[in-house]
């Protein structure tokens, strides 16, 4: 397998993908596991690949966490236009801050967000992590187009 191309390289990208397209999604894969009446586990795993400026959107990772939801095992990836490695992201490069513009005392709602900012297309960012909850107030949306998410 030593003459096998990377999985995320753009030729293995159907060229009727890439018209009119500012990103396509290579993967996704999201997983909520109910473990009891109170907690539960939601695993995503997804891989974008930005094909020019205006699909810088859709690359930000972002995951909000409170108290009751923590997240665990971050990892992201990103890949140059022959899916060759460029960079693998250490949580430290990410950043976390308070996810509420005002001040409250009341408020544990976080983030953590990481943009990769390439000026060389295509690129793919990949990335994959796991938030437990403990307490199910309700169930995780799932939301198949992430523009308004990514919109910043």
């Amino acid at each position: 397998r030593a003459n096998s191309v990377p999985k995320y390289n753009i030729i293995k990208l159907d060229e009727q993908l890439k018209i009119n397209a500012d990103a396509v999604t290579r993967f996704e894969e999201e997983t909520f596991t109910v473990k009891a009446i109170d907690e539960a586990k939601l695993e995503v795993h997804r891989a974008i690949t930005i094909l020019n400026q205006h699909g810088d959107n859709f690359a930000p990772l972002y995951i909000s966490y409170d108290p009751q939801r923590k997240v665990k095992n971050i990892s992201c990836t990103i890949y140059d236009a022959k899916g060759e490695v460029i960079k693998k992201v250490k949580k430290n490069e990410m950043e976390d801050f308070s996810a509420n513009a005002s001040y409250s005392l009341y408020d544990d709602n976080r983030m953590i967000y990481y943009m990769y900012n390439s000026h060389q297309y295509p690129y793919t960012v990949e990335y994959s992590y796991e938030i437990e909850f403990d307490g199910l107030f309700y169930y995780p949306d799932w939301d198949p187009v992430h523009m308004d998410k990514h919109a910043w």
